[in-house]
């Protein structure tokens, strides 16, 4: 075999073997860095589902402690509190609280009270035997010596699956003893874990625990978590890999096997790196052994060749007088002259050969640099976008709480303030009919003052409660066949003696070409007529105020509000329906001129039944507000529909 041959042999093994050295070691460390970072992100991924469930299951315990812990479930439990299931248990009250079932146990664990309802339609259905026993028999997990014990998890129930929590029924400040047993539930069906997937931008899926046509994959995953591993992930094929994770029921018991699918971006992203990688190796060795071997034979082999040719020449020919010469030299000169012209030349191919492998190592070097910064760059943008969708998810989780707790406050200051408020009312009403004893005109005009500010406080909290309603989107119009007359029957009962005590003239009328109906929301429309004439009285010192109803085209009617009090500036107009906002918000104003909520709440009331408002007024020339509603409303129009009119 020929040295070129030889040369060009053992530069293609340099090559190969190279090749699959750096082949297998950039497969051990760098693919494992990637299938490592891999496994945590679907971890990672598979937790935050997992914390999901869990935190819903902390806000169904939330809800649940905020109707335990109420005098109004601890009366009906007794027995004492007739009216708290149509006054509470409304069908509304449910689909608001996102809620399937309702069970009230008493203290021996007979059910008292249980409803189901479908989210979906918004209705009640029956409720599953099987579920409310499987409910019931739950209650003996709550510790008896622990008034604030709580326990929630998942319910199964033949193919479903319900996220469960109860507490003890106690009293408004959580005092004993114990009546019975209050239990939320909201079944983990497919539209809910569509939510949780939305929300996480993760693809969920649930399977039984015991199913018996579990896949394949979710057979491993179960047989790795029931032996210990809180979280087990596992590749389903070259383009998918998912996570998994065990959900439990009140017990503590393994119930569900949730499990999260992703796509192996980071693990395809890997190989393409070491394709890369390896391409450019083989390229840079190809160049680099095709410029050894051409260098090698033109500065090394070629005048070995020279010299053997020469040689030989001389060795067939025996001609001693034959010499291998450049120049006029003798023979032994000649001969030190190549040899030594040779060692130059092996010399300087050598130098050539090392300059070219220096070349070659620079160049491989910033190739490796190049890569460890694009690992750095994709490890640092993986960070930044995992730390965005946590700074998010904690933002949107702030928010939900922050109006959970609004809407809680209000409605419990609701429950607790009207209860003695309706006792001042009765004992005041009982006094002043002479109940007590004899009263004297003086008791008596002051207790009807006291009546008066009954009413205006009770009209106060109406308009909190109607305020957080509207901001938590809540409220839900439902209209009604009722008369006109009808709807001005509150000036009668309370308002029209407010007006009298101030010494002003109080009018109403219907138009008679009314019709005989309208169709209205009647609680609704009484919270916008109390609000305007209330206002009207307070702001008029001395004159009237009139009230009247009336038909001003084919199709609308209307409520007209016209008072002799202080007027309102024109460039004022555009900012008395604003919330908690007043003409004069000074320290110096009169007394007794409310917080600003009222405009504001008849600006969404009217805007919700698609009604509009006009304002006209001036200083020191009265006001008159009139609030034009359609004769033939929209029903079931939500707050989040309508677009507010107001004309000033």
């Amino acid at each position: 075999m020929s040295i070129r041959r030889k040369n060009f042999l053992i530069g293609v093994t340099a090559l190969l073997i190279s090749v699959a050295l750096l082949y297998g070691l950039t497969e051990q460390m760098l693919l494992s860095s990637y299938t490592q970072l891999e496994v945590q992100n679907v971890e990672a991924n598979i937790e935050r589902a997992s914390s999901a469930i869990k935190n819903r299951l902390t806000q169904l315990s939330g809800t649940v402690a905020d109707w335990a812990y109420w005098d109004d479930t601890y009366y009906f439990i007794q027995g004492e509190n007739d009216s708290y299931i149509n006054d509470n248990m409304m069908d509304d009250t449910l689909v608001n609280l996102d809620l399937n079932a309702v069970v009230l146990l008493n203290s021996d664990g007979d059910i008292v009270y249980q409803k189901m309802m479908d989210l979906q339609t918004g209705e009640e259905i029956a409720f599953p035997t099987a579920l409310a026993a499987k409910l019931a028999q739950q209650h003996y997990l709550l510790d008896l010596d622990n008034l604030d014990d709580q326990v929630t998890g998942l319910v199964e129930s033949g193919d479903e699956v319900m996220v469960t929590a109860m507490r003890h029924i106690l009293d408004s400040q959580g005092d004993g003893p114990i009546e019975g047993t209050l239990i939320f539930g909201q079944y983990l069906d497919a539209p809910h874990v569509e939510a949780f997937s939305s929300a996480l931008r993760l693809a969920l899926t649930t399977y039984p625990i015991e199913g018996d046509q579990l896949p394949a994959d979710a057979i491993a995953a179960k047989s790795a978590l029931l032996t210990g591993s809180h979280i087990f992930s596992q590749p389903l094929n070259d383009k998918a890999i998912a996570g998994y994770t065990l959900l439990e029921d009140l017990q503590g018991n393994p119930v569900r096997i949730l499990k999260s699918a992703m796509s192996r971006d980071i693990y395809a992203q890997g190989q393409r790196t070491i394709y890369y990688f390896l391409t450019a190796v083989i390229m840079i060795g190809a160049l680099l052994i095709s410029s050894t071997i051409i260098s090698v034979d033109r500065l090394v082999l070629s005048r070995l060749m020279k010299l053997k040719d020469a040689v030989t020449n001389i060795r067939n020919t025996g001609d001693t007088s034959l010499r291998v010469a450049i120049g006029q030299h003798d023979e032994i000169t000649d001969l030190g002259n190549d040899f030594n012209g040779m060692l130059s030349a092996l010399e300087r191919a050598q130098r050539e050969l090392q300059q070219a492998h220096d070349q070659l190592e620079e160049q491989v070097a910033v190739r490796t640099h190049d890569l460890e910064q694009a690992n750095a760059q994709l490890r640092k943008e993986i960070a930044e976008r995992e730390q965005a969708q946590a700074e998010l998810l904690q933002a949107r989780d702030q928010a939900l709480e922050a109006l959970q707790l609004k809407t809680h406050i209000l409605a419990n200051v609701s429950h607790d303030a009207r209860t003695p408020l309706s006792v001042i009312s009765l004992r005041t009403e009982l006094m002043q009919s002479g109940r007590y004893g004899p009263v004297t005109d003086r008791q008596r005009e002051v207790m009807h003052g006291v009546l008066d500010s009954v009413h205006q406080l009770v009209a106060f909290i109406e308009n909190l409660l109607s305020g957080s309603q509207i901001d938590s989107k809540r409220i839900r119009i439902k209209p009604v066949e009722v008369s006109p007359q009808e709807l001005l029957q509150p000036l009668a009962n309370n308002l029209q003696s407010l007006a009298e005590h101030k010494g002003l003239t109080f009018n109403w009328s219907v138009a008679e070409d009314l019709p005989a109906t309208v169709k209205i929301d009647s609680m609704r429309f009484n919270q916008i007529l109390q609000n305007l004439v209330n206002n009207a009285i307070k702001f008029t010192e001395s004159g009237s105020v009139t009230v009247s109803i009336f038909q001003p085209d084919a199709e609308h009617w209307a409520l007209m509000v016209t008072d002799t009090g202080i007027g309102i500036p024109p460039e004022m107009h555009t900012r008395i329906f604003e919330a908690f906002w007043q003409v004069d918000g000074s320290p110096t104003r009169a007394a007794n001129r409310g917080i600003g909520l009222g405009l504001s709440i008849v600006k969404e009331l009217t805007a919700l039944m698609k009604g509009e408002i006009i304002v006209q007024s001036k200083p020191d020339d009265g006001s008159r507000v009139t609030v034009c509603f359609p004769l033939e409303p929209v029903q079931g129009t939500e707050l989040n529909e309508h677009s507010n009119r107001v004309t000033y």
